[in-house]
This record gives C-alpha cells, sequence and structure tokens, in this order.
C-alpha cells in the first residue's frame, strides 16, 4: 500500500515531465436575450502543466478511436485530479483539442490522461 507522502512523490515526479502549458476551456451557455442561448468557452483554468503525444490506442481507447477514424487521437496528460470532463476542450500551443475521453486511474492516480481530437 502507498502512504501519502509516497503517492506525493510519485505525483511530484509526474508533473516534473509536463513541459508544456494549456488552457482548459468548458461550454457555457448565454442568454441571448429572446429565450434562446448561444455557446461560448471561457476560460476553466490557464496555465495547466501537460504533455500531448499520439495515442498509442490502448484497449480502453479503442472504442473512442473508432469512433473518430481518419483523424488523429491524442494522449493529453494533466496533473492529477485536474477538474477537465468529455465536454471540454483544451488549448495547447494555438491548437485547440476536443476532450473525447477522460481515462480513469483508480485510487492512486498520478497523472489525469485524456484524449482528444483537435477540433477542425
Amino acid at each position: 500500500m502507498l502512504s501519502a507522502s509516497d503517492l506525493a512523490a510519485m505525483r511530484d515526479a509526474q508533473d516534473a515531465a509536463l513541459p508544456d502549458t494549456c488552457t482548459i476551456r468548458r461550454k457555457t451557455l448565454v442568454s441571448d436575450g429572446m429565450g434562446g442561448y448561444t455557446e461560448t468557452w471561457s476560460d476553466l483554468a490557464t496555465g495547466v502543466k501537460c504533455r500531448i503525444a499520439t495515442s498509442r490506442y490502448r484497449p480502453e481507447e479503442a472504442a473512442i478511436a473508432e469512433k473518430f477514424a481518419g483523424r488523429t487521437l491524442w494522449m493529453l496528460t494533466l496533473p492529477a485530479g485536474t477538474d477537465v470532463t468529455n465536454e471540454d476542450r483544451v488549448v495547447l500551443s494555438g491548437t485547440t483539442y476536443e476532450v473525447v475521453g477522460v481515462l480513469s486511474a483508480g485510487s492512486w492516480e498520478t497523472s489525469r490522461r485524456v484524449l482528444a481530437v483537435e477540433v477542425s
């Protein structure tokens, strides 16, 4: 069993391997003044440490990858506990990615990993 200090050390090591920063954006609905709403994207968190790589299609990713055939599936690694959902977008180096899957890490999460596709 891992102690709290062991887990904290593992998270620190993971965080040290996150060379970039990104912005997490969440969709919000704003009244259009006529009884309807307009979708807008608001910054939820800025300066979030991250790393991006192409996904290697592990078994738990295969079902998601099939939905996006012909598009590159990216793996974003973020600090453990980062607030990110399947409804969010991530902006990294001027490119916007749509989150299409947040991978479960269990009790001893050392990083948060999400699958994303580039917004066209």
